[in-house]
């Protein structure tokens, strides 16, 4: 049974007062719920955002690419591992020096945030050898960065400092374009403690500032981790792209469709197979069916990597196409978790325990 379903039937079994009560508790519950819904897409996009801020000082040719050696390998390189900690893995492949960076758009709850960091590092050593596997390299060193906005990175670095965490901090500023090593104490104890780079080059470097070469580019425009609407949107995104110009078959996509871009995107850049490529797409199909982004137009054939789908939002523009997409995923998402907070709700007002005692 839905959760529409369960709020339908306790509706009718109502009061028209207790009715009004309800479908009050309901309309409360969805505002709430888009609020939360928005402020996590809003959050995913500032993440993605830093994450390729972040990344792009180490695309290979870059200047601090070629003065340290160091390039980016993998995005979300511990994915394999469940380990949602680190968003980028650069490597240094002549002498086998790996960093894993862990990107903070904002950050609020420092102490929380360094824990969870000092936490990941634990099972990182603990896990070296899959993560080498991961690579493709023998890995010599590992050194761990928290890399937040310059106007946190004081206060982060002097937390990390207190809690003799192993962990190296970089201050951004999208706006300025540049990035540099924070440290609080004596260089050489820092260096001898994981929070400076032993690397002389790449510490000196950061420890002037480095700019970026080609700012707030997006050389990644997912991640395996992405809100399932902002990995939507970026399909969307590349339909677009690829209807340009036609006519006849503009609106309508196929499963390769969105197998393949989703392959550009991800694979070799990040940990992810095929296999694991190929559920994402089951995902996002059965996600854009439940939204109504997605309209079957072969419901005889049953295997859907051989289904046509049809948009079913406006296909002649693209910024309203994805305000569209972005209604619905917020009202629908939000409906259906609003109808299971309203029932629980309104059974917490009127004495009932559990969804099990109104069933009964």
């Amino acid at each position: 049974m839905s959760n529409k379903d369960v709020y339908e039937n306790l509706k009718q079994s109502l009061k028209s007062d207790e009715k009004d009560f309800l479908d009050d508790i309901l309309r409360e519950k969805r505002l709430d719920e888009e609020r939360a819904i928005i402020e996590g897409i809003n959050h995913d996009v500032d993440h993605l955002a830093a994450v390729n801020f972040c990344c792009n000082f180490f695309i290979p040719t870059f200047h601090i690419s070629k003065e340290t050696g160091y390039t980016i390998v993998l995005i979300e390189p511990l994915y394999k591992m469940g380990i949602k900690s680190f968003d980028l893995a650069i490597f240094r492949k002549d002498n086998g020096s790996l960093i894993l960076i862990e990107c903070k758009a904002a950050i609020s709850q420092i102490s929380k945030e360094v824990d969870e960091v000092t936490k990941a590092i634990k099972e990182v050593i603990n896990n070296k050898s899959i993560l080498e596997q991961t690579i493709g390299n023998k890995i010599t060193l590992i050194e761990f960065v928290l890399c937040v906005p310059h106007l946190a990175a004081q206060e982060v670095c002097n937390e990390i400092y207190e809690k003799a965490a192993p962990i190296i901090t970089w201050g951004f500023s999208k706006l300025e374009g540049t990035m540099q090593l924070i440290f609080k104490n004596d260089l050489e104890s820092e260096m001898k403690q994981g929070r400076v780079h032993l690397d002389s080059n790449l510490r000196q470097l950061l420890l002037k500032g480095v700019k970026s070469e080609i700012g707030a580019i997006y050389t990644y425009p997912i991640l395996p981790s992405s809100n399932r609407y902002t990995t939507l949107i970026y399909i969307i995104q590349c339909l677009f792209i690829m209807w340009r110009g036609l006519e006849q078959n503009r609106g309508k996509l196929g499963y390769v469709n969105i197998f393949g871009i989703l392959s550009q995107a991800l694979t070799n850049k990040t940990a992810m197979d095929d296999s694991e490529i190929h559920d994402l797409t089951d995902s996002l199909i059965n996600l854009g069916k439940r939204k109504e982004v997605f309209e079957d137009q072969t419901p005889q054939i049953n295997e859907v990597d051989k289904k046509i789908f049809r948009l079913t939002v406006n296909i002649r523009s693209a910024y309203m196409c994805e305000e569209q997409v972005r209604n619905k995923y917020v009202k629908k998402n939000a409906l259906e978790k609003a109808y299971n907070e309203s029932v629980l709700r309104f059974q917490e007002k009127r004495g009932l325990k559990t969804l099990q005692s109104f069933l009964s």
